[in-house]
């Protein structure tokens, strides 16, 4: 008997909760707000993501996707346009870019074969003075009249040049079977020639002849000098001079070379990049996602550069933008309800800080909660709930 008075009692507990639980119903405008000033206006549902696409090239419409009221992903493709013409322009441009890139290979063959021919001859010309010196500071520099200044020079030249330390006091007949340095740098250089290559043989050759030059430009010719050693130290000064003279010619055309084949090449490659970026404008992607609200073109039309082609909103975002008169715009305010056919769509979240000076009327922006069956463009009439007198906000 306990537990069935106990069941009843929970039982009955329940059905009070039934009994008492709070009725819910929609209230009309007056009932919600009674004695709140009602504002009317007009204002023009708009997107907050509306995207209006323009052609970025002059071409004629070969395809077109989509119809107003299309659903589209982001990157669907909406629209093409013609690309025969531009098609043609890559693949040429890829073909002079091959051509130049040959060119420019063939040119760095050349240019480091000029080079090692030019560097040869300079490395023998400097070696044929690195001998004659060798004689006359054995003849001459030796002994009592030893010349440190010139040993040192030779030191340096030698190095360079054939890659022997301490060879300031070294015979002609030693120095002669020595092949290393610059000379032996100038029996390699034709392995995976390049400009650059070309360019350290010449740089490291000049070093070497201005090295050698200073060496025998520290030998003064003397009176005990032989008619024949005069000429031959006269000789290798004279030699020196017009080599190194020479190679710095020769560097300074190949680096003009190189300059205008780099020159070329970039100009080759920023065609392509040109004409990729033409053909990718001539297919028109969405860039969000959303419907399409007007095709502005048909297939085979003629486009221009800022031609109209398609629009597209999201529907999900939309807002309304209306005008309030100077004298209305004191009764409402951020967060003012804003009505339309009697239900609450949304509320005012921005108002324009300037009026219109022809209309004396000012702007404002409706955001939507529940946007129903609105579309953008679409034109409504709108109830404002202001305040009054005795109100002192919004719910």
């Amino acid at each position: 008997i306990l537990g069935f008075r106990f069941f009843t009692r929970e039982q009955l507990i329940e059905e009070d909760k039934e009994d008492t639980a709070p009725i819910v119903s929609l209230l009309a405008l007056d009932e919600l707000t009674p004695g709140a000033a009602k504002i009317r206006a007009t204002g023009k549902v708009e997107s907050q993501a509306e995207v209006n696409l323009k052609s970025q090239i002059a071409e004629r419409v070969s395809k077109v996707s989509v119809e107003i009221g299309d659903r589209v992903s982001e990157g669907d493709i909406l629209m093409l346009l013609e690309h025969t013409d531009i098609s043609r322009l890559l693949s040429e441009a890829e073909t002079n870019l091959s051509a130049v890139q040959a060119k420019n290979t063939a040119d760095a063959q050349n240019v480091l074969q000029t080079a090692l021919t030019a560097t040869q001859k300079a490395a023998n010309t400097a070696k044929s003075a690195l001998l004659t010196t060798s004689d006359i500071q054995y003849a001459h520099f030796l002994g009592v009249d030893t010349d440190s200044n010139l040993i040192q020079k030779k030191e340096a030249a030698a190095f360079k040049l054939l890659g022997i330390e301490n060879a300031g006091e070294w015979t002609a007949a030693s120095l002669n079977a020595e092949k290393g340095g610059v000379l032996q740098l100038t029996n390699t250089a034709l392995e995976n020639p390049t400009v650059e290559k070309a360019q350290t043989l010449i740089a490291e050759t000049l070093e070497s002849l201005n090295l050698t030059k200073q060496m025998v430009d520290t030998i003064e010719i003397k009176d005990s000098f032989s008619a024949t050693e005069k000429t031959s130290v006269s000789t290798a000064k004279a030699a020196i001079t017009a080599e190194i003279a020479t190679l710095t010619a020769k560097k300074q055309a190949i680096a003009v070379q190189q300059a205008a084949n780099t020159k070329a090449l970039e100009a080759a490659k920023a065609t392509i990049e040109n004409y990729r970026s033409q053909l990718k404008k001539t297919t028109i992607l969405s860039p969000i996602a959303g419907v399409i609200s007007q095709v502005s073109v048909d297939t085979s039309d003629l486009v221009s550069i800022g031609t109209p082609l398609v629009s597209l909103v999201n529907p999900n975002a939309l807002q309304i933008q209306a005008f309030i008169s100077n004298q209305d715009i004191r009764s409402i305010g951020i967060g003012t309800p804003v009505f339309i056919d009697d239900i609450r769509r949304g509320s005012i979240s921005r108002i324009s800080p300037s009026i219109d000076t022809v209309t004396q009327k000012i702007e404002v922006t409706v955001s939507l909660f529940s946007s129903g069956s609105l579309r953008s463009g679409e034109i409504v009439t709108l109830e404002l709930l202001g305040r009054t007198s005795q109100s002192k906000g919004f719910v």
